[in-house]
């Protein structure tokens, strides 16, 4: 366990590692485990492009003595580049509204449901396409 809080990381054979494959660490200011008697920074994101980190942060964690790290960052993928070079279409989200959806009514009507039909099915995708219908069936 090598504490590589930044008091700590300045000139060690670990900075000369990264230096050597252009690899730099983002979380270099707070300890990530704390003990009763200290604290010290093991838990590192390395990356050889700092860039795309937009924020790297600590939480305390409830089942461990090290903190939750979390980074934040920017990619950019094929079709961000792709969709931000054309015009983007529309997406049309299609929901059912469960608000109002009658529970005794509901599980009454799926346990009369018989499942003979897809639990015989040897092919999964026929079988899945059975449970769907009747499941679709349910609602509406």
């Amino acid at each position: 366990n090598k504490n590589n809080t930044a008091a700590y990381y300045k000139n060690t054979k670990f900075q000369e590692i990264l230096a050597t494959y252009n690899l730099m660490t983002l979380n270099t200011e707070h300890p990530t485990r704390y003990t009763p008697k200290s604290s010290s920074l093991i838990d590192l994101f390395i990356t050889s492009n700092i860039n795309i980190a937009k924020e790297c942060n600590t939480f305390p964690s409830d089942f461990s003595d090290h903190e939750i790290i979390v980074l934040t960052t920017q990619l950019k993928t094929k079709s961000n580049t792709t969709q931000t070079k054309k015009q983007k279409k529309p997406v049309n989200i299609t929901y059912r509204d469960y608000k109002n959806l009658n529970e005794k009514l509901f599980i009454s009507d799926a346990s009369k449901i018989i499942w003979t039909e897809v639990y015989q099915e040897t092919d999964v995708n026929v079988a899945y396409n059975h449970f769907e219908e009747k499941i679709e069936q349910l609602y509406n």
